[in-house]
């Protein structure tokens, strides 16, 4: 993951965590990932005025019980401190995708920075039509997928349909012939449309990452954020009345701070103007046939959705 898609996912979290309304941060509670690493470079990194006190504070100074409790309003003051102050180092390297090392995370850009890194493949992406958008991005090579896949697997299907599917990422089927979902995975969702009405013709098919990661695996935050820019527009060239979201990784990336999929599927959610509705994916149903009857359960709700009369 680079810092600039960390810096975004943990605006993502802070977002998150007050429409929950927690307005304080448990450190102690946080898996030792990413995000609890940053906030650990925060701390080092950046003297800070202006607490909830209204006195001088210096994160670098907290010790470990008060770290555990740290006002939200006051990361982010810290967390905009620190890229702006980070700027200049940046720039004056010459590469702005260089980071010079500290002692736990690099320096940062400052919040429109990363909003640009983050959304220039979405500006460049404004072409008017599905074809126009394939060609423009079909030899990418933004992030480590590029180099290693054989075919890059833009999307399929009808290009005005009311109902899109939305998967994770090609596997060795779709790497091979350019196409979504056309493995044993493919032809289990194909029977499942059309056991509701309809044709595979009849709908859109695509991924959230458009090349294969590597032996199957999950696509990184950093793989997902090149690739966005590119899903977003196909959203709307589509723009369908329902999306199907197949399994976690693309109800995640639609909506960022969903549960897991097994308590997500089955209800409707909103993404900008388009309704989506996650289910599992069709290689979670091969895997596991007793979550058959959910996924119908959900797939029964798809004309009423996609084709309300």
């Amino acid at each position: 993951m680079d810092y600039p898609t960390l810096l975004l996912y943990l605006e993502n979290q802070l977002k998150w965590l007050q429409k929950k309304d927690c307005h304080y941060l448990n450190q102690e509670s946080l898996p030792k990932v990413e995000l609890c690493e940053l906030i650990d470079g925060l701390y080092e990194l950046v003297p800070h005025n202006a607490g909830d006190s209204g006195k001088e504070l210096n994160f670098a100074e907290l010790s470990g019980s008060e770290k555990s409790a740290v006002s939200l309003q006051n990361l982010k003051q810290q967390l905009a401190i620190s890229c702006a102050q980070a700027r200049e180092d940046v720039t004056n390297t010459g590469d702005i995708d260089f980071c010079p090392p500290s002692s736990k995370v690099p320096v940062f850009r400052e919040p429109e920075s990363i909003k640009k890194v983050q959304n220039e493949l979405r500006d460049h992406s404004k072409v008017g039509s599905l074809a126009a958008l394939c060609q423009q991005n079909s030899e990418c090579q933004r992030c480590a997928l590029g180099p290693t896949r054989n075919q890059f697997v833009f999307g399929s299907g009808h290009d005005g349909s009311s109902l899109m599917f939305v998967g994770e990422g090609p596997g060795a089927d779709e790497d091979r012939l350019g196409l979504p979902f056309v493995g044993k995975a493919g032809k289990l969702l194909d029977r499942m449309i059309d056991v509701i009405g309809l044709d595979r013709e009849d709908v859109y098919v695509t991924n959230v990452v458009k090349c294969r990661p590597p032996n199957n695996r999950n696509p990184t935050s950093d793989e997902i954020a090149h690739c966005m820019g590119i899903l977003e527009r196909q959203i709307e060239l589509v723009n369908p009345k329902l999306i199907v979201t197949l399994g976690n990784v693309p109800t995640q990336a639609l909506l960022p701070g969903s549960p897991g999929i097994t308590k997500s599927r089955g209800s409707l959610k909103k993404y900008r103007d388009w309704n989506i509705l996650p289910t599992f994916h069709p290689s979670y149903l091969l895997r596991n046939p007793n979550a058959m009857t959910e996924a119908w359960q959900d797939f029964q709700k798809i004309s009423e959705y996609a084709f309300p009369h």
